[in-house]
């Protein structure tokens, strides 16, 4: 405990010192605590030389941080953007997957390694893309809101891609494949329908 407590005082030591003076200078936070974590990282400083250490500590910084971002947006406004989620996110994740996927193909790499690196590649960083959009203010600008679409639909496609995976196992038969894929899709849509008709409810109980 008294290990993580001084590594938990280092980090935020490092993130108080080099935020402000990159931000200063123009360059985003982002950056900031990139070269914070090489000063204080094993192959300089070697203030911390375990990054596993800390590794759950930076998960829920981005749990942390994708949270803030959501208080943020009104539903309304998600709403206003469906065409640009379903339209340009949808457009960028297909073009973008399948000439990937083409590309390993062209290289000689087997269908299944292609797809998985072809649509992998295709995805983003939410937290990371939109930290630097909230960096440089250009979150509420038109390619902000298109960028933040995109981002959305990708969060989205990560269940069907991964779904959709089940495919290229040829060890198991067609039907188990497609029992699995079902009950992802059910799973999916319980979820949509519990975050619809129940939770609105509880949280508006919540609030009264």
């Amino acid at each position: 405990m008294h290990s993580l407590l001084i590594q938990l005082l280092t980090l935020s030591t490092a993130a108080v010192v080099f935020v402000p003076l990159f931000r200063k200078f123009g360059l985003g936070s982002i950056l900031a605590y990139l070269f914070a974590g090489i000063i204080i990282g094993p192959y300089a400083l070697s203030v911390i030389t375990e990054s596993q250490d800390i590794l759950h500590i930076s998960e829920l910084g981005i749990v942390l941080l994708l949270f803030v971002i959501g208080l943020e947006l009104a539903p309304q406004k998600l709403w206003e953007l469906r065409q640009s989620i379903f339209g340009l996110g949808l457009l960028q994740v297909f073009i973008s997957g399948a000439v990937l996927t083409g590309l390993g193909l062209i290289l000689g790499f087997p269908l299944s390694l292609s797809y998985v690196a072809g649509f992998g590649l295709a995805l983003s960083s939410t937290a990371f893309s939109i930290q630097l959009l909230e960096d440089s203010n250009q979150l509420r600008t038109t390619h902000g809101q298109d960028t933040f679409a995109i981002l959305m639909f990708q969060d989205i496609a990560v269940v069907p891609i991964m779904a959709s995976l089940a495919f290229f196992n040829t060890q198991t038969p067609y039907s188990f494949q497609l029992s699995a894929i079902i009950k992802i899709i059910s799973l999916i849509v319980a979820l949509i329908l519990i975050g619809h008709y129940l939770i609105r409810h509880v949280l508006r109980l919540v609030a009264n």
